[in-house]
Protein backbone atom coordinates (compact mmCIF):
# COMPACT_ATOMS: atom_id res chain seq x y z
CA UNK A 1 0.00 0.00 0.00
CA UNK A 2 1.72 3.79 -0.96
CA UNK A 3 1.19 6.37 1.99
CA UNK A 4 -0.64 9.12 0.99
CA UNK A 5 1.88 11.87 0.71
CA UNK A 6 -0.47 15.22 0.53
CA UNK A 7 -1.11 14.67 4.43
CA UNK A 8 1.43 16.75 7.13
CA UNK A 9 0.92 13.45 9.11
CA UNK A 10 2.50 11.27 6.48
CA UNK A 11 5.12 13.69 5.91
CA UNK A 12 6.09 14.29 8.98
CA UNK A 13 6.50 9.94 9.52
CA UNK A 14 8.76 9.73 6.42
CA UNK A 15 11.05 12.73 7.91
CA UNK A 16 11.54 9.97 11.03
CA UNK A 17 11.76 6.61 8.97
CA UNK A 18 14.25 8.58 6.74
CA UNK A 19 16.37 10.12 9.54
CA UNK A 20 16.17 7.00 12.06
CA UNK A 21 19.54 6.75 13.12
CA UNK A 22 21.97 3.58 12.55
CA UNK A 23 23.71 1.83 14.54
CA UNK A 24 26.53 2.92 14.31
CA UNK A 25 25.31 6.93 14.39
CA UNK A 26 24.00 5.67 17.88
CA UNK A 27 27.14 3.60 19.15
CA UNK A 28 29.22 6.91 18.27
CA UNK A 29 27.05 9.19 19.68
CA UNK A 30 26.82 7.22 23.10
CA UNK A 31 30.64 7.01 23.23
CA UNK A 32 30.73 11.10 22.99
CA UNK A 33 27.84 10.94 25.68
CA UNK A 34 30.16 9.09 27.84
CA UNK A 35 33.24 10.99 27.06
CA UNK A 36 30.81 14.38 27.98
CA UNK A 37 29.56 12.32 31.46
CA UNK A 38 33.43 11.51 32.28
CA UNK A 39 35.06 14.90 31.96
CA UNK A 40 36.02 16.87 35.54
CA UNK A 41 36.54 16.02 39.00
CA UNK A 42 34.16 14.82 41.85
CA UNK A 43 33.95 17.45 44.14
CA UNK A 44 35.28 16.78 47.59
CA UNK A 45 32.58 16.36 50.33
CA UNK A 46 35.33 16.74 53.92
CA UNK A 47 38.02 19.14 53.34
CA UNK A 48 39.28 19.14 56.76
CA UNK A 49 39.73 15.39 56.25
CA UNK A 50 42.14 16.21 53.59
CA UNK A 51 44.75 19.14 55.65
CA UNK A 52 47.51 16.53 56.03
CA UNK A 53 47.60 14.98 52.36
CA UNK A 54 47.34 18.76 51.07
CA UNK A 55 50.24 19.44 53.52
CA UNK A 56 52.08 16.40 52.39
CA UNK A 57 51.47 17.11 48.96
CA UNK A 58 49.87 13.75 48.51
CA UNK A 59 46.89 15.28 46.66
CA UNK A 60 46.09 14.39 43.03
CA UNK A 61 46.52 17.86 40.73
CA UNK A 62 42.71 18.38 40.45
CA UNK A 63 41.73 17.76 44.05
CA UNK A 64 44.65 20.17 44.80
CA UNK A 65 43.17 22.83 42.90
CA UNK A 66 39.58 22.45 44.70
CA UNK A 67 41.22 22.49 47.90
CA UNK A 68 42.87 25.47 47.14
CA UNK A 69 39.91 27.06 45.67
CA UNK A 70 37.89 26.45 49.24
CA UNK A 71 40.99 27.30 51.15
CA UNK A 72 40.73 31.10 49.49
CA UNK A 73 37.05 31.60 50.86
CA UNK A 74 36.57 29.10 54.13
CA UNK A 75 37.36 30.25 56.72
CA UNK A 76 37.19 27.38 58.79
CA UNK A 77 39.41 24.98 56.08
CA UNK A 78 42.21 28.25 56.65
CA UNK A 79 41.85 27.27 60.67
CA UNK A 80 42.58 23.89 60.32
CA UNK A 81 45.22 24.46 57.95
CA UNK A 82 46.89 27.07 59.85
CA UNK A 83 46.93 24.16 63.55
CA UNK A 84 48.18 21.38 61.79
CA UNK A 85 51.33 23.77 60.79
CA UNK A 86 51.24 24.88 64.12
CA UNK A 87 51.36 21.00 65.55
CA UNK A 88 47.71 21.47 67.01
CA UNK A 89 45.42 18.38 67.06
CA UNK A 90 42.90 18.93 64.95
CA UNK A 91 39.35 20.25 66.16
CA UNK A 92 37.72 16.81 64.71
CA UNK A 93 39.05 13.21 64.90
CA UNK A 94 41.83 12.18 62.17
CA UNK A 95 40.82 10.12 59.23
CA UNK A 96 42.40 7.54 57.77
CA UNK A 97 43.59 7.29 54.36
CA UNK A 98 42.00 4.05 53.89
CA UNK A 99 38.35 5.72 55.79
CA UNK A 100 38.35 8.50 53.67
CA UNK A 101 34.68 9.52 53.25
CA UNK A 102 33.39 8.48 49.90
CA UNK A 103 32.91 11.07 47.25
CA UNK A 104 29.22 11.51 45.61
CA UNK A 105 27.93 13.86 43.01
CA UNK A 106 25.61 16.52 43.79
CA UNK A 107 22.41 16.09 42.37
CA UNK A 108 22.54 19.69 40.71
CA UNK A 109 25.80 18.55 39.38
CA UNK A 110 24.83 15.26 38.01
CA UNK A 111 21.87 16.59 36.43
CA UNK A 112 24.04 19.75 34.62
CA UNK A 113 26.15 17.35 32.87
CA UNK A 114 23.25 14.71 32.22
CA UNK A 115 21.54 17.09 30.45
CA UNK A 116 24.97 18.68 28.33
CA UNK A 117 25.03 15.38 27.24
CA UNK A 118 21.57 15.10 26.10
CA UNK A 119 21.63 18.31 24.04
CA UNK A 120 25.18 16.83 22.26
CA UNK A 121 23.42 13.13 21.43
CA UNK A 122 20.70 15.61 19.63
CA UNK A 123 22.68 17.88 17.92
CA UNK A 124 24.34 14.61 16.48
CA UNK A 125 21.33 12.82 15.40
CA UNK A 126 18.94 16.03 14.56
CA UNK A 127 17.86 15.39 10.94
CA UNK A 128 19.94 17.69 7.59
CA UNK A 129 18.12 20.48 6.26
CA UNK A 130 15.90 19.92 3.53
CA UNK A 131 16.53 23.03 1.16
CA UNK A 132 17.41 22.56 -2.54
CA UNK A 133 17.69 18.65 -2.28
CA UNK A 134 17.36 18.63 -6.36
CA UNK A 135 17.02 20.92 -9.18
CA UNK A 136 14.47 20.74 -12.05
CA UNK A 137 16.89 20.35 -15.25
CA UNK A 138 14.91 20.04 -18.22
CA UNK A 139 11.51 18.65 -18.23
CA UNK A 140 9.15 17.64 -21.06
CA UNK A 141 5.44 17.33 -20.54
CA UNK A 142 4.78 18.04 -17.35
CA UNK A 143 6.00 17.77 -13.79
CA UNK A 144 4.25 18.56 -10.78
CA UNK A 145 4.64 19.37 -7.07
CA UNK A 146 2.06 17.80 -5.16
CA UNK A 147 0.62 19.80 -2.24
CA UNK A 148 -2.07 20.26 -0.05
CA UNK A 149 -4.39 22.68 -2.47
CA UNK A 150 -3.48 20.21 -5.03
CA UNK A 151 -0.96 19.80 -7.63
CA UNK A 152 1.78 23.02 -9.13
CA UNK A 153 3.50 22.93 -12.15
CA UNK A 154 7.17 22.85 -11.85
CA UNK A 155 9.46 24.40 -14.99
CA UNK A 156 13.07 23.69 -15.30
CA UNK A 157 15.27 25.68 -12.93
CA UNK A 158 13.42 25.50 -9.86
CA UNK A 159 14.83 24.15 -6.50
CA UNK A 160 13.42 20.54 -5.10
CA UNK A 161 13.41 20.44 -1.46
CA UNK A 162 13.45 17.30 0.24
CA UNK A 163 10.08 15.44 1.21
CA UNK A 164 8.39 17.12 -1.62
CA UNK A 165 5.93 14.10 -3.30
CA UNK A 166 6.75 15.27 -7.45
CA UNK A 167 4.40 13.22 -10.12
CA UNK A 168 4.45 13.06 -13.88
CA UNK A 169 2.28 13.48 -16.27
CA UNK A 170 1.49 10.97 -19.24
CA UNK A 171 4.26 11.15 -21.85
CA UNK A 172 6.17 12.76 -19.29
CA UNK A 173 10.01 13.04 -18.68
CA UNK A 174 12.51 14.94 -16.52
CA UNK A 175 15.82 15.54 -15.14
CA UNK A 176 17.35 16.35 -12.24
CA UNK A 177 20.24 17.17 -10.81
CA UNK A 178 21.07 16.80 -6.94
CA UNK A 179 23.01 18.24 -4.83
CA UNK A 180 25.64 15.46 -4.89
CA UNK A 181 26.00 15.73 -8.60
CA UNK A 182 23.77 13.06 -9.37
CA UNK A 183 21.47 13.04 -12.38
CA UNK A 184 17.64 11.59 -12.10
CA UNK A 185 15.67 10.95 -14.93
CA UNK A 186 12.16 10.66 -14.47
CA UNK A 187 9.86 8.40 -16.08
CA UNK A 188 6.17 8.90 -17.06
CA UNK A 189 3.40 8.35 -14.84
CA UNK A 190 6.10 8.47 -12.08
CA UNK A 191 5.30 9.66 -8.22
CA UNK A 192 8.98 9.80 -5.76
CA UNK A 193 9.79 12.11 -3.07
CA UNK A 194 14.05 12.72 -2.36
CA UNK A 195 15.33 13.27 0.88
CA UNK A 196 18.41 14.37 2.02
CA UNK A 197 20.40 11.85 4.83
CA UNK A 198 23.39 12.04 6.61
CA UNK A 199 24.32 9.00 4.95
CA UNK A 200 23.55 10.31 1.08
CA UNK A 201 20.21 10.92 -0.59
CA UNK A 202 17.83 8.52 -0.93
CA UNK A 203 14.81 8.79 -3.78
CA UNK A 204 12.19 7.24 -2.59
CA UNK A 205 9.55 5.83 -5.63
CA UNK A 206 5.89 5.19 -5.00
CA UNK A 207 5.31 4.37 -8.53
CA UNK A 208 6.47 4.42 -11.78
CA UNK A 209 10.22 4.36 -12.79
CA UNK A 210 13.40 6.65 -12.71
CA UNK A 211 17.06 5.92 -14.30
CA UNK A 212 19.80 7.16 -11.89
CA UNK A 213 23.42 7.95 -12.51
CA UNK A 214 25.12 8.23 -9.27
CA UNK A 215 27.97 10.75 -8.92
CA UNK A 216 30.70 9.48 -6.90
CA UNK A 217 30.01 10.20 -3.35
CA UNK A 218 32.14 12.16 -0.82
CA UNK A 219 30.45 10.21 1.84
CA UNK A 220 27.76 7.95 2.29
CA UNK A 221 25.74 6.32 -0.64
CA UNK A 222 22.94 7.06 -2.29
CA UNK A 223 19.55 5.10 -2.13
CA UNK A 224 17.23 4.27 -3.90
CA UNK A 225 13.98 2.90 -2.31
CA UNK A 226 9.88 1.21 -2.97
CA UNK A 227 7.83 -0.05 -0.70
CA UNK A 228 9.63 -3.63 -1.52
CA UNK A 229 13.44 -2.86 -1.43
CA UNK A 230 16.39 -0.60 -1.17
CA UNK A 231 18.85 -0.30 -3.75
CA UNK A 232 22.41 1.44 -2.62
CA UNK A 233 25.09 2.62 -4.71
CA UNK A 234 28.17 4.42 -5.24
CA UNK A 235 28.90 5.20 -8.60
CA UNK A 236 26.84 3.43 -11.27
CA UNK A 237 24.13 4.27 -13.91
CA UNK A 238 20.67 1.76 -12.42
CA UNK A 239 16.74 2.00 -13.39
CA UNK A 240 14.39 1.07 -10.52
CA UNK A 241 10.36 0.49 -11.43
CA UNK A 242 7.56 0.53 -9.35
CA UNK A 243 4.13 -0.78 -10.27
CA UNK A 244 1.21 -3.20 -9.26
CA UNK A 245 3.60 -6.67 -9.95
CA UNK A 246 5.86 -5.22 -7.66
CA UNK A 247 9.19 -3.59 -7.59
CA UNK A 248 12.60 -4.30 -10.26
CA UNK A 249 15.70 -2.97 -10.46
CA UNK A 250 18.03 -3.07 -13.58
CA UNK A 251 21.80 -2.24 -13.75
CA UNK A 252 23.47 -0.60 -16.49
CA UNK A 253 26.72 -0.09 -15.21
CA UNK A 254 28.76 -0.70 -11.97
CA UNK A 255 27.14 -3.25 -9.05
CA UNK A 256 24.24 -2.28 -7.21
CA UNK A 257 23.62 -3.43 -3.63
CA UNK A 258 20.20 -4.61 -3.51
CA UNK A 259 17.98 -5.27 -0.24
CA UNK A 260 15.04 -6.95 0.02
CA UNK A 261 13.01 -9.47 2.18
CA UNK A 262 15.99 -9.62 4.70
CA UNK A 263 18.38 -10.46 2.05
CA UNK A 264 20.89 -8.52 0.54
CA UNK A 265 22.19 -9.37 -3.31
CA UNK A 266 25.07 -7.54 -5.08
CA UNK A 267 23.43 -7.02 -8.58
CA UNK A 268 26.10 -6.67 -11.60
CA UNK A 269 25.45 -4.99 -14.96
Amino acid sequence: MTPNDDQPLDRALALVRAHAPTDAELEAAARRAKAALGQGAAPISNYEALVEDYLAGRLAPSERELFDAELRTSITLRRAVSAARAGQPPSSPKRDAAARAPRRWPLALAASVLLAAGLLLFVNLRAPDQARVAQLATVSGALYRVADAGLAPLEAGVWIDGLQSLRSARDASAVLALDDGSELEVGARSQLRLTRRRGGNRIHVDRGRIIVQVAEQRAGELQVATDELLASALGTVFAVSRDARGSRVAVVEGEVEVRAGGETTRLPA
